[in-house]
């Protein structure tokens, strides 16, 4: 614990309470009752210590803390890496260092993290590529990697995290394909995989994703179709594919998404018509259809319900007659 307090300036921001203070690498008192450090039978177990305004950076000598499960140092300003002796805390079900300014990469020793089941990374400034040993941590539900600055694909291994309900690496400069492992995800909740720069197909796996309520894919260099079966994820609530390089057309089953709250399919390649299935998505409150090549009338019900609606760049438009003795302007954005 005292290497935490040489490596950082956490003394100074507690120096009002007189806690985390050490005397020639010796703690002052018992670290258990330090601001934020939990203890079971006198080992610690728990570190928290949230926007406290905490600068430096975690000491390698962290991995000796054999007993810790809960390490939360999010919303401070952690500079330098993460050491790889993180992967020696073998207890650890949570860690949490999302934001900071982290440098370097994600340790491949992550993956040795058995118990682990709460990831957060974001809001760091993480280079290099995600481990494939991300994939060994079979107890994960929740997963951010973004925003950071991170290369590479996404490893096919991340298909192995059956628990995952969250999973963000949004904010990032990913390249490939996406893996149609993701696919094996069912408890999935919440997939954001924009913006990147991934190229390929959107998989026609993600229809395995039953429980998915948010789906942001964009922007990224996505290219083809849009599939069809992306039209069963009945649960969904937020569909983001704007900003890719789709073509054809919309397709009909998406009509199927009556939870919708918000369709985003702008600056893509897309043809045709709005199909009239569409007007069934009687939740929308935003849809950006625009710079596209829509041509032709848009769906009444969807004119006159729908408060964002956004066709500019298209060949869209409304045709709504007026209810009997009111008038009514369409707005255009």
């Amino acid at each position: 614990m005292c290497a935490i307090v040489a490596a950082t300036n956490i003394a100074a921001t507690t120096a009002s309470s007189g806690q985390w203070n050490c005397a020639n690498g010796v703690p002052v008192g018992s670290v258990c009752g330090w601001s934020g450090v939990t203890c079971t039978n006198g080992a610690v177990t728990g570190i928290v210590i949230p926007s406290m305004s905490v600068t430096g950076s975690l000491p390698s000598q962290i991995g000796g803390l054999s007993a810790l499960t809960s390490l939360d140092i999010g919303g401070n300003s952690l500079g330098g890496s993460l050491p790889s002796t993180l992967g020696d805390l073998s207890a650890l079900s949570s860690l949490k260092l999302d934001p900071n300014s982290i440098t370097g990469s994600i340790p491949s020793t992550l993956g040795k993290l058995s118990s682990l089941t709460y990831l957060d990374l974001g809001g760091n400034s993480l280079g290099g590529s995600i481990p494939s040993t991300i994939g060994q941590l079979t107890a994960l539900s929740h997963l951010g990697l973004g925003p950071n600055s991170i290369t590479g694909s996404i490893p096919s291994t991340i298909g192995g995290l059956s628990p995952l309900t969250y999973l963000d690496l949004g904010g990032n400069s990913l390249q490939g394909s996406i893996p149609t492992t993701i696919g094996k995800l069912t408890d999935l909740a919440h997939l954001g995989l924009g913006p990147n720069s991934i190229v390929g197909s959107v998989p026609t796996t993600l229809g395995a994703l039953q429980a998915l309520t948010y789906l942001n894919l964009g922007p990224n260099s996505l290219s083809k179709t849009i599939p069809s079966v992306l039209g069963t994820l009945t649960k969904l609530t937020d569909l983001e594919l704007g900003s890719n390089s789709l073509t054809g057309t919309l397709p009909t089953t998406l009509g199927q998404l009556t939870a919708l709250t918000n369709l985003d399919v702008h600056q893509n390649s897309l043809s045709g018509t709005v199909p009239p299935a569409l007007d069934s998505l009687g939740h929308l409150t935003k849809l950006n259809l625009g710079s596209n090549g829509l041509q032709g009338l848009i769906p009444s019900t969807l004119c006159t319900s729908v408060p964002q609606l956004l066709t500019s760049q298209t060949g869209l438009s409304c045709t709504v007659p007026p209810t009997p003795g009111t008038s009514r302007a369409v707005a255009y954005y």
